[in-house]
């Protein structure tokens, strides 16, 4: 049985933001199937303790290639937030959209459960 309390903080986490330490620790001590987390250097941490990282971008095209819902209508509305996204970042996704390959974020062929979802700007799970 789990208990409620967090996870113990890992103090080699200190240099990133309190979001990204709790989501990296907590997906860590479950064990999780995966990781959402945009910020690059939580990301690169992440993948540093063999955690399989995916963002935002990735989820949108997965979930487009099981018929979810549309990515341009998507990528449309995320560009209407603050949600920061390279130009390089969205030509690779179209490419790889286009060409199908998409295994850089796709788990199978079925749309898994995201296992931890992260507000970097809270701090909140």
């Amino acid at each position: 049985m789990r208990s409620g309390r967090d996870p113990p903080s890992d103090p080699a986490l200190q240099f990133l933001d309190p979001g990204e330490r709790a989501a990296i620790t907590l997906a860590l001590s479950l064990d999780a199937d995966r990781l959402l987390i945009d910020e690059w250097e939580g990301r690169a941490e992440a993948e540093r303790r063999h955690l399989f990282v995916t963002g935002t971008l990735g989820i949108l095209a997965e979930a487009h290639q099981q018929g979810l819902l549309d990515f341009e209508a998507a990528l449309t509305r995320l560009r209407q937030t603050n949600f920061y996204m390279s130009a390089a970042l969205v030509n690779r996704v179209h490419q790889r959209l286009s060409t199908g390959r998409g295994e850089a974020w796709i788990v199978g062929r079925e749309l898994r459960r995201i296992s931890l979802v992260v507000n970097s700007d809270t701090g909140s799970l």
